[in-house]
């Protein structure tokens, strides 16, 4: 009766600001962008901080760009920011930019998703992420992590783009041996660029490198999780053993520290996971899928009495007939799914309007399937 949550796995940035484009940082925890390293082109837009719980994020609204006042290595550099998305936003990560006519951007928001090239001032969108790799979920305040890899040996241009930012795994590769791409698109400077006056999105935790920063200790050392045989009592060096796990995330995420891998089992983790430790961009803590053609959900549902519902007839507030599951429960839920289904609430007995505000003593239906709540 709850729906299970894809778990997601990020990289954490410490908050560092260096001034050499070979290893650029910033996490403009100043609130004020450094001059020296940043350029600010206004067309109609504004550039702002917001505070979010302990960080400053860099906010952009309307058609403003801010960008690095130097040209990242010619034959390859690594991209890596942290973005988070208002609902609607059109806000992009700009790269390889020449001037304001050609330049390549990625979309991060639900609206905007997908890899687009500006050659000449004519834009082609690249790649339309259709299966939604890159973007941000369409809900307020999603937020992930990225890396850009893009390579020039003179031949081939090369554009890696990693939606997790870890360097593990690489959700969508273009390229091209078009001589004058090639040749036009050699290094270049990197930001960001604002779209609308309404929506939002943010931008943090910024790292720049020359090559493909692959953000992988090779000294690393692997701690594992696994749901079913883990045991939270273990020390570090049990837990070091694929034999001898822990059982939680949140455990691994208190005792693990920079630049080291954590590998979950497949599992459902029952859990809300908070990561109070944070390496830097070029050593993270990295979580990892054990497997990754069966990956690990994590979760904060609790099963429901599964298997003693009762069939009932109720009345909708349209006076219709509805068919509908009813059973007890000892809590308010706020959210109740079946199966994979999040049900809508409504409420029994019924109301003369369907605005009044409902209580949680209520039930939940979806079209023409209900599950009351008592």
């Amino acid at each position: 009766m709850m729906k299970y949550l894809p778990l997601m796995f990020f990289s954490f940035i410490v908050k560092i600001l260096w001034a050499d484009a070979a290893g650029f940082q910033d996490d403009f925890s100043t609130g004020t962008l450094n001059t020296e390293m940043w350029e600010v082109l206004p067309v109609g837009g504004e550039v702002s901080f917001k505070k979010r719980e302990d960080e400053t994020r860099l906010a952009l609204r309307g058609e403003v760009k801010v960008l690095t006042t130097f040209i990242a290595d010619a034959e390859g550099h690594t991209f890596h920011f942290n973005a988070s998305s208002t609902w609607g936003a059109t806000s992009r990560a700009i790269f390889l930019y020449q001037d304001s006519d050609n330049y390549f951007s990625l979309g991060i928001s639900h609206a905007n998703r997908g890899l687009y090239q500006m050659v000449q001032g004519e834009e082609v969108k690249l790649d339309t992420d259709p299966l939604q790799k890159l973007s941000l979920p369409h809900a307020g305040f999603a937020s992930g992590n990225y890396s850009i890899y893009t390579e020039n040996n003179g031949k081939e241009l090369v554009i890696r783009l990693d939606r997790q930012g870890d360097g593990v795994k690489v959700d969508t590769l273009w390229s091209t041996t078009d001589p004058e791409i090639v040749k036009r698109f050699v290094g270049g400077r990197i930001g960001f660029m604002g779209a609308q006056q309404k929506a939002q999105e943010t931008f943090g935790e910024v790292a720049i490198a020359n090559g493909h920063i692959a953000y992988a200790n090779p000294n690393a050392r692997i701690y594992y999780v696994n749901a079913e045989k883990g045991d939270d009592t273990r020390t570090s060096a049990q837990a070091a053993d694929r034999e001898t796990p822990w059982r939680t995330i949140q455990k691994a995420a208190n005792e693990v520290g920079g630049g080291n891998v954590v590998k979950v089992a497949p599992g459902i983790y029952r859990e809300m996971v908070v990561f109070p430790n944070r390496g830097g961009p070029l050593a993270p803590v990295v979580f990892q899928a054990e497997d990754p053609e069966n990956r690990p959900v994590i979760t904060g549902a609790e099963p429901v009495n599964v298997g003693e519902w009762e069939a009932v007839i109720l009345t909708d507030f349209r006076g219709r007939k509805q068919k509908a599951l009813r059973t007890e429960i000892s809590f308010a839920p706020r959210m109740v799914f079946q199966g994979n289904l999040r049900m809508m609430v409504a409420q029994e007995p019924n109301q003369k309007t369907r605005w009044i505000p409902m209580s949680w003593n209520s039930f939940c239906r979806y079209r023409n399937r209900a599950l009351p709540i008592t």
